[in-house]
């Protein structure tokens, strides 16, 4: 036999349950899901198993690649009907910020207060204890992670690192220093 008369065959044994399905489908993309009968719900899934058989037959025997690229359509379109999502994307971010995400962050509140606790207690803690001495700070710190910029530098010292007239070493170190932590935040982010 043939590859044209066993391509010819095969189509002709199961095209019209194909031509069902296409118009089902096409049915309900045109009108929605809910425009299909209860006959034509219930026929979906079978006819979409039996396209998916054919689709597979259809490759084994490397039939028309243009029946085997109209199978793989159908196919796919059925698929979505039959397996797809229930609910329109509308509905589904609706659901996500009704239900999702909120359940989300219920199951998270218990770490984030827990961290945020260590973070503001941490930093109120170390607040006044420098408050109440400023070895403190030096103690929380170290002593070589500071140069001029620490609680014992004057105004003019502070100044001075940062109001410089251009050109001066001071706006040097002002650019590389701001290129130094734009480069440190890229990295961590």
């Amino acid at each position: 036999m043939t590859d044209v008369l066993k391509s010819y065959r095969f189509r002709e044994e199961r095209e019209a349950d194909w031509r069902k399905l296409d118009l089902i489908l096409t049915r309900a993309e045109n009108s929605g899901v809910k425009a299909l009968s209860d006959e034509d719900m219930a026929t979906l899934p079978h006819l979409y198993r039996q396209a998916v058989s054919s689709l597979s037959v259809a490759r084994s025997i490397s039939l028309d690649q243009n029946v085997i690229n109209y199978l793989e359509g159908l196919c796919t379109r059925a698929y979505f009907f039959v397996y797809g999502a229930r609910t329109s994307i509308g509905e589904r971010i609706a659901q996500f910020f009704r239900e999702d995400w909120p359940a989300a962050v219920r199951g998270a509140v218990f770490s984030t207060v827990l961290a945020a606790l260590f973070l503001f207690g941490g930093a109120a803690l170390a607040f006044f204890l420098c408050l109440q001495d400023m070895d403190w700070f030096w103690t929380i710190n170290g002593h070589n992670f500071f140069d001029m910029r620490n609680p014992d530098a004057s105004v003019e010292d502070l100044r001075s690192t940062i109001y410089t007239t251009p050109g001066e070493h001071g706006q040097d170190q002002l650019s590389a220093f701001s290129s130094f932590l734009f480069n440190n935040n890229a990295q961590i982010a």
